[in-house]
């Protein structure tokens, strides 16, 4: 049990009794009370949570990340719980941080948006739950034959190993591969046990998702059957003294020869189902698999690998302006670059690579048709991937290779930033573009070869697979259009590409 969570003690009629939290000038981290005056509060003002710097900076418990508990605007420092647990432990680490209002738990510094609340939790008078951290069993069922996170017996000559707090079995080898548990030599107890990554990142199971339940009856050639998480409201009779119990859930069972079951199981004994699993793959065609349960978890097994499921925002999970990184985005038509005397951005321009200046020079090439410089005409500036000179094309003919300098690009009439589904925000052509039509400049921060590096590792530390990346590599200068930059850094990748990068050099 990690450390700052409060364990229940038994009543004599089995349920918890739980202590309530006290969180006056009290660390979160160390919940230590020495040290009052160098305690720093909570960003959030109504949020009565403190802590000490140090302690925040080192705290790790769920996969904490102290860079990413940052208020974009103020810069200042927030709790976990500010932030849904569920989202955060599943790499959904943009939307985790979205919505209106968080339910927290009254026993620690944990939250969820409201449609993530650990299955089985009911809110108190306060509006607030006991989450199943705090609900401890001795005695865990059967364990996994597989890894949890592979899916694979073995691995290599290497064996999963079991959870010591849920039914879990997972290889060492993926534990670390999975980035938020590193440590390979503290990972393993004295009796061969481990806590494994979903126990870690307190990945609880929710109302209405598809999982597997213990049961000692599934028919099936292992322990666990189909089953979805219920309200403890739809319980049918409600007569289970366990029901509504914190660390216990609800759930029904996938149909076996057409009928309906229902059962209350400790929280340790049901994780979330996963497309193509072991189970699945080792059940769903075994010669004891009932042939009413093949229909439902084959359905299952197809909306799980919808991406849609994952990637759509729900209502509660849909951003306010203040939480909208887009709102925090300064679109520009120039670029910037870090001044450190100003200790601000300032406009700025790249910096050339060439080492000739024959571009600075009136080009040879011969005019057609009024026009010269053109696709077909083997410009020396335009096969050296730079534009021609001021004075290029005085006279009768036109310059075709200046198109960046006298902007010529696409304008809004021509171009326009939507809202994709599963992608952001993106540009479409409002009318037909002819090939070869400059659409824009990607403009953006100007940063060093070191400062993309060092960003693009903070985006990996951060594990979020909602993060965006926006920095270009552009014969080794590097644009990061983040947090400034134009139209063209929401243009998305295609499957069906019909644009091109060019490098140019603008003189």
């Amino acid at each position: 049990m990690s450390e700052g969570a409060l364990i229940a003690t038994t009543a004599k009629d089995g349920r918890a009794k739980f202590q309530p939290r006290n969180r006056d000038n009290i660390c979160f981290c160390c919940r230590s009370e020495e040290n009052r005056e160098n305690l720093t509060k909570c960003h959030f003002k109504k949020c009565p949570v403190s802590f000490h710097d140090s302690c925040f900076d080192s705290y790790r418990i769920g996969g904490f990340n102290p860079m990413m508990m940052v208020d974009r605007a103020t810069k200042a420092r927030h709790c976990s719980r500010h932030y849904c647990t569920f989202c955060y432990g599943n790499r959904l680490r943009t939307r985790a941080f979205f919505g209106k209002k968080f339910t927290c738990c009254s026993q620690c510094e944990l939250a969820w948006h409201e449609k993530c609340i650990p299955a089985g939790c009911t809110l108190d008078e306060n509006g607030e739950i006991i989450c199943p951290r705090h609900r401890v069993f001795d005695r865990v069922a059967v364990h996994f034959p597989h890894c949890a996170s592979c899916q694979k017996t073995k691995k290599e000559d290497e064996k999963p190993l079991p959870c010591r707090s849920c039914v879990r079995s997972v290889h060492i080898s993926c534990m670390v591969k999975g980035g938020s548990i590193t440590d390979k030599e503290h990972l393993v107890d004295n009796d061969g046990t481990i806590t494994c990554p979903w126990c870690y990142d307190f990945g609880f199971v929710t109302e209405n998702q598809y999982c597997m339940g213990y049961s000692k009856s599934t028919k099936l050639p292992f322990a666990y059957y189909p089953c979805v998480p219920v309200p403890n409201s739809e319980y049918p009779g409600r007569k289970e003294p366990k029901l509504g119990t914190p660390g216990y859930v609800a759930v029904k069972w996938m149909v076996w020869r057409n009928t309906i079951t229902y059962n209350v199981l400790p929280h340790t004994k049901i994780v979330e189902m996963n497309e193509k699993d072991y189970f699945f793959i080792n059940g769903i065609n075994h010669k004891t698999c009932d042939e009413t349960l093949k229909e439902p978890w084959m359905e299952a097994q197809q909306k799980l690998g919808d991406p849609m499921t994952k990637l759509q925002l729900r209502d509660d999970q849909m951003p306010t302006k203040e939480q909208n990184p887009e709102s925090h985005v300064k679109i520009v038509n120039y670029y910037v670059q870090w001044d450190p005397e100003k200790e601000k951005l300032v406009r700025a321009t790249i910096p050339s690579t060439s080492k000739t200046s024959k571009g600075d020079k009136y080009c040879d090439c011969k005019g057609v048709d009024g026009e010269r410089c053109g696709p077909q005409s083997n410009c020396y500036n335009r096969e050296c991937g730079r534009e021609c000179p001021k004075d290029c094309g005085k006279g009768d003919d036109t310059c075709l290779n200046r198109v960046i300098t006298t902007g010529k690009k696409c304008g809004s009439d021509v171009i326009e930033v939507f809202d994709t589904m599963i992608c952001g925000k993106g540009v479409r052509a409002k009318k037909l573009i002819e090939p070869g039509t400059f659409i824009g400049e990607y403009y953006g921060e100007i940063i060093s070869a070191e400062e993309a590096t060092r960003r693009m590792k903070r985006t990996y530390m951060d594990e979020n697979q909602e993060e965006k990346s926006y920095i270009m590599d552009i014969k080794g200068r590097y644009i990061d259009a983040k947090e400034v930059g134009g139209v063209i850094r929401y243009v998305n990748h295609s499957c069906a590409p019909n644009c091109e990068i060019r490098p140019i050099e603008v003189r």
